[in-house]
């Protein structure tokens, strides 16, 4: 399998990069500090396509699959994590859920909207006690003829009351158990459609997350999503396609977080390399640009624990290193009666191209817990 970008894909991903970087980049610690939802953004998005990227063409969007969903999110994100998420929870799971179950009708009513940024989506499938087990579902919609009557509440829902339509799921035959969930689609301003309590989150606080409540809701036949019943398994295949978005959100935060600390790291006159056997070094230099600290490849650990507990003491840290991926090998009396040693072979420590303070921040921490005192060994600093 190719997994380079074509041409069309290149230049999609310099074009997202392009708005995130001018656009987002600004604003998005404002956004985040404020809690503040990024309503007017919307039409921006819409206008270079970042809200119809899975909507056929035929319905005003741009046709195309998850993989070029997934880039959008990630450049997004890479900037601002809280738009990114806005626009997973649109495209990947509103509007992924009506181009796969919706009917033709439901289709011409929703998606051209939505492509366009006209409307917002969203998807409401969590509930207090319906979480991983999505299946334990309360609320309810009865069937009353011509009309739905939906009762219940779900939280958590991203967009929350900036969304304009909303995938609902909801009980319609109790006795089934999840094969009695059945799907809906809701808008905005339907009588007895309510929201409750805005969540206080520790991040990702520029995206809105709801409380959704319910209180007798008519809900037009129409408005079923797939079958009666087939809830369940539409929310779990949107599930599926909606956490490569939400994987990709993911990726973005992780990448924009390395280039950050790459640019703070060189503001504060560290000096960053990558070694040909991907070896990663990290030290400080003078205003000449020389190193001033020592760059540790290799490291020993000293101690002298009382002798009835620094055998254990040893044991965990070996295998705390371990589950680091560092190979531990120990030695005896290196000096003297009671100091020990366990090394790691060359590179071992720095393999995984995390940086050497984490490394060393981990054994300096179990030493003092543990009344020890640790040693590093140092390596040559590389060639620049």
């Amino acid at each position: 399998m190719d997994f380079k970008l074509n041409e069309e894909q290149q230049l999609m991903r310099d074009m997202f990069r392009e708005y995130a970087q001018k656009e987002l980049k600004a604003i998005a610690a404002k956004l985040d500090e404020e809690e503040h939802f990024p309503i007017e953004l919307i039409p921006q998005m819409a206008e270079i396509g970042l809200l119809g990227i899975p909507v056929p063409d035929d319905f005003g969007g741009i046709g195309l699959g998850a993989f070029e969903n997934a880039m959008a999110i990630e450049e997004l994100s890479k900037v601002c994590a809280s738009t990114g998420a806005t626009i997973c929870m649109h495209s990947a799971f509103c509007c992924d859920s009506i181009v796969a179950f919706g009917t033709d009708e439901q289709k011409e009513a929703y998606l051209p909207v939505l492509a366009s940024g006209e409307k917002l989506g969203a998807f409401a499938l969590t509930e207090p006690g319906a979480g991983s087990d999505a299946a334990a579902q309360k609320a309810t919609a009865e069937d009353k003829g011509d009309h739905y009557l939906l009762n219940g509440n779900k939280i958590f829902i991203s967009n929350g009351s900036y969304a304009d339509i909303y995938i609902v799921f909801a009980v319609t035959d109790k006795a089934a158990g999840r094969n009695g969930i059945s799907a809906f689609i809701l808008e905005k301003g339907m009588e007895g459609f309510e929201f409750g309590s805005k969540e206080k989150k520790m991040g990702i606080r520029g995206s809105a997350t709801y409380e959704l409540i319910f209180r007798d809701v008519k809900v037009p036949k129409e408005n079923l999503l797939g079958k009666e019943g087939e809830g369940f398994k539409i929310a779990m295949a949107t599930l599926d396609g909606g956490r490569i978005g939400v994987a990709a959100q993911a990726l973005g935060i992780a990448q924009g977080a390395y280039e950050n600390a790459l640019a703070y790291a060189k503001e504060r006159g560290v000096k960053v390399n990558f070694g040909a056997e991907n070896d990663f070094y990290l030290f400080r230099t003078d205003e000449e640009g020389e190193p001033t600290d020592i760059p540790f490849d290799s490291a020993g650990f000293l101690d002298e624990a009382p002798e009835d507990r620094g055998e254990d003491v040893r044991r965990d840290i070996c295998l705390t290193l371990e589950a680091m991926g560092i190979e531990p090998q120990y030695s005896q009396h290196i000096s003297g009666p009671g100091q020990n040693r366990i090394d790691f072979a060359p590179g071992q420590a720095l393999a995984c191209a995390d940086n050497v303070i984490t490394f060393r921040s981990v054994v300096k921490m179990m030493a003092v817990r543990n009344g020890l005192w640790a040693a590093f060994s140092p390596k040559p600093i590389p060639d620049q």
